[in-house]
């Protein structure tokens, strides 16, 4: 059954806020992986004292971050009790309205909750879907499952296989700005965690791309703003269990499928990322007569992806001419997996939350293991 869902938006009126209306043609953006407690407690992050674990005190922490007057908030790793029973009446108390996608029922169930401040911006219309429901063909996870194991497989077909099984989603609204009218397409997203799966996320990317541009494109594009966890490098300098070999010369990094894509607006099929070149052939199957069973997938087995024709840029790499080294860090990993999105020619950046590194988190100062990112943005006239 299809996850998708059409939300119908309050009317933005609501008295008694404690946010403040953005000034003429600006406001404010923050996205946020706030780490899901069960994932807090579950024990892989034993590096951190126990009392900067409690709940109470990373609530605490969140809060306050939280508070900064943001105009639309992008949250990921969000348990669907905790958006029940805090999350959402604390930002309802500050004047956001918003919404949660979890990946399953249950208490303990996380996904993603995106606000919009109702003194900022009206809303439209919302819409949460899981890429995976986008692929083609409603039958497409049947047809990648009767491949035996073993048996003859396109390029990619593991990946489609892959990415069929995961709930990797997106919130995406039609907002309007109150003081000038502009119209905006907000997005959040949580790309698949995994790093042996480059080119499931790289999919779901292309997929999400896809989502996007039935809301924005048309005589006059709407921009986009889109923040959200993407577990995927904007660079790469050293080798590892997942890439063993990295370029020398000028270019001594790897960029990632997903930062190549939602950047460039296209990922050849001869990028690493890529799913073709990503998982080879596990049989020798003509590349011009796929199984009648893919032939629906096949493009996305075959074929560059791309972004559907939106052109994006990070708001970091906007304003600072490069991304933060890190936006994650524990013991064991650190790098930059968030980002901001947005449209480069319809939206100018004013300003971006510094992102400092603090060694290994959570700890007393910092809620998750992820920090928070944010820019203050300004329609372009």
């Amino acid at each position: 059954m299809s996850q998708e869902r059409m939300v119908i938006s309050h009317d933005g009126k609501m008295g008694n806020m404690m946010t403040k209306k953005a000034t003429q043609g600006t406001f404010k953006c923050l996205s946020f992986n706030v780490l899901a407690n069960k994932y807090a407690t579950g024990g892989g992050h034993s590096y951190c004292p126990a009392p900067a674990l409690a709940w109470p005190h990373r609530w605490n922490l969140i809060k306050m971050q939280l508070s900064k007057q943001w105009d639309v908030v992008c949250l990921q790793e969000v348990e669907q009790q905790f958006f029940l029973d805090d999350l959402q009446p604390f930002m309802n108390s500050m004047g956001l309205q918003g919404w949660h996608y979890t990946k399953q029922d249950g208490r303990d169930a996380e996904g993603l909750a995106m606000f919009y401040n109702s003194s900022s911006f009206k809303c439209h219309a919302a819409r949460q879907v899981c890429l995976a429901d986008c692929l083609p063909s409603s039958n497409a996870a049947e047809s990648t499952d009767n491949l035996k194991e073993g048996g003859p497989s396109p390029p990619g077909a593991e990946a489609l296989n892959v990415l069929q099984k995961q709930r990797a989603s997106v919130i995406i609204a039609l907002l309007e700005h109150a003081t000038t009218g502009q119209a905006l397409v907000a997005a959040c997203t949580h790309l698949f965690w995994d790093p042996r799966w480059p080119d499931v996320k790289a999919l779901q990317a292309s997929l999400l791309c896809q989502q996007l541009a039935s809301w924005v494109q048309g005589p006059n594009p709407v921009p986009i703003v889109l923040g959200g966890d993407f577990n995927s490098l904007w660079r790469k300098y050293k080798p590892d269990a997942f890439d063993a070999v990295i370029p020398t010369g000028p270019q001594n990094f790897l960029t990632s499928g997903v930062y190549q894509l939602l950047s460039g607006g296209e990922l050849p099929t001869s990028h690493h990322d890529h799913p073709v070149t990503r998982r080879h052939a596990t049989a020798a199957v003509s590349m011009s007569q796929p199984p009648s069973s893919l032939s629906v997938l096949w493009p996305l087995c075959t074929a560059p992806l791309t972004s559907s024709g939106i052109q994006l840029q990070s708001v970091y790499s906007a304003f600072c001419g490069k991304e933060p080294d890190i936006t994650t860090r524990t013991a064991t990993f650190s790098g930059c997996l968030d980002y901001i999105w947005i449209t480069p020619q319809k939206l100018d950046v004013l300003d971006v939350l510094p992102v400092e590194d603090q060694g290994p988190i959570p700890n007393d100062q910092n809620a998750s293991d992820h920090l928070p990112i944010g820019a203050t943005l300004a329609f372009k006239s």
